[in-house]
């Protein structure tokens, strides 16, 4: 099934729902799986829509939005640009959106993976700086695929890490609307955020920027991710949701979200490179007019991508697909643990195996004076306790199987592998020196 086909099915299902095939018992219509959010204006469910003929099709995320609480518009606006045949790579499809008693009822497809609290949570540390190069030029994507969704910017205006949906990558098969590249499945080391797009959820606060207007009409958000601005210093447009953006970089590169003492101390912490802090800062100034002026100009600033060691670039093609560009060996080095095998393979037991024989030979002869060869003493002692032990070293290094050194070794997983070739090449001609040393001495 290809990604025209996917379409086709939420088309069709789009159609059904607008004739009213599925509303002549709304009660039962859904069949609800459990309940996802649930707030005094809005309730999230998680539910399987029930068909005619007795089967059901889903999952989809279903929510009812009081209409006097003054939010959701921004479904409404997103339904009909749908309607007229725009599609969004990094926003849900919106299958149906209606009115019925008083409430706003969505039908959305449901993104299947993590937030982007549950992937920076579940990262370790030392790997919160490449997760953050990687996903938040893809956030910065999603946020300026919606800011250019409609003539006036929409402005999503909540988020944070919790809104933000890593596709697992099982779901990102070449069916899905979110799939990655050819290439870059290929790769694919497992870990959701690595290979498919994030893909931003919860519009139900966004609201469309109006020229004129002084301040927004309703004041909400999440408080560490809200810029000033949001709390009635003035009409919200893009550049407040550059201030999460801002805010949302901090917490892939630290794991928790920024105090009032970070911002005093511009946000210098260990976890935040001089690269990021000025990134950082500059994104979540007070003052809108000292912010970058869009994300895709936060984008272009962030580390990896203003130096062009890692890129990521989601175009605008109409066929929704993904490109991934980096450079070959930070490819090989993302994805070396796709298929890690244990250390002790029988290839490496018996390199292994074979060097330790050979050095305990070597101790052996060391301290036996019966198996010197003929020779001064020093030259016996320089044989076995420094140039065959080198040698096998050597040897043993370049016959084993090293994918698991470098994905579980942190000197080795940080020099990286081109280092570490550069290294043991260096080591090897010691080596082969070494051998000249001795071969011309014996000669003597």
């Amino acid at each position: 099934m290809d990604i025209e086909t996917t379409d086709g099915i939420h088309e069709q299902l789009e159609g059904a729902l607008g004739a009213g095939l599925f509303s002549s018992a709304p009660a039962d219509a859904y069949r609800v799986e459990r309940t996802l959010k649930r707030t005094p204006a809005e309730v999230t469910e998680l539910v399987w829509l029930r068909t005619a003929a007795g089967t059901e099709l889903g999952p989809y995320v279903r929510k009812v939005i009081s209409r006097g609480s003054g939010l959701g518009c921004a479904y409404v606006e997103l339904f009909k640009l749908q309607r007229q045949g725009m599609r969004f790579r990094q926003l849900p499809r919106i299958i149906d959106c209606r009115e019925s008693a008083g409430s706003l009822e969505v039908l959305l497809e449901y993104v299947k993976g993590r937030t982007l609290a549950q992937v920076v949570e579940d990262a370790s540390p030392g790997d919160r700086d490449m997760l953050a190069r990687e996903l938040i030029p893809a956030i910065c994507d999603a946020v300026s695929e919606l800011h250019g969704a409609l003539e006036s910017p929409l402005v999503h205006r909540d988020l944070t890490p919790s809104n933000v949906i890593c596709p697992d990558v099982r779901s990102c098969s070449a069916a899905s609307p979110r799939a990655a590249s050819h290439s870059c499945s290929a790769a694919s080391s497992g870990r959701a955020a690595s290979s498919c797009c994030p893909v931003l959820i919860d519009f139900g606060i966004a609201r469309v920027w109006h020229e004129g207007e002084e301040a927004d009409t309703t004041h909400f958000g999440t408080r560490s991710y809200a810029p000033p601005e949001q709390y009635g210093f003035g009409q919200t447009d893009v550049r407040s949701d550059v201030y999460a953006l801002g805010m949302l970089a901090f917490f892939c590169l630290t794991g928790r979200e920024a105090t009032p003492a970070d911002r005093e101390c511009g946000f210098a912490c260990a976890e935040v490179s001089p690269a990021w802090r000025s990134v950082i800062t500059k994104a979540t100034s007070l003052d809108p007019d000292d912010r970058y002026q869009s994300a895709a100009e936060m984008r272009d600033a962030l580390p990896g991508v203003a130096d062009g060691r890692l890129c990521m670039h989601f175009g605008r093609s109409e066929d929704r697909s993904r490109s991934l560009a980096m450079t070959l060996a930070e490819m090989r080095e993302r994805y070396i643990s796709a298929s890690v095998p244990s250390f002790w393979s029988v290839r490496n037991v018996f390199v292994c195996l074979t060097a330790t024989i050979i050095l305990f030979a070597c101790a052996i002869c060391l301290f036996d004076e019966k198996y010197y060869i003929a020779g001064p003493l020093w030259l016996n002692v320089y044989g076995f306790a420094l140039f065959f032990p080198c040698m096998v070293l050597v040897c043993g290094w370049v016959l084993l199987d090293k994918r698991w050194l470098f994905a579980n070794i942190g000197f080795l997983r940080r020099w990286g592998r081109k280092r570490a070739r550069a290294v043991s090449a260096g080591v090897f001609v010691v080596a082969w020196l070494l051998l000249v040393v001795f071969v011309g001495i014996c000669r003597r």
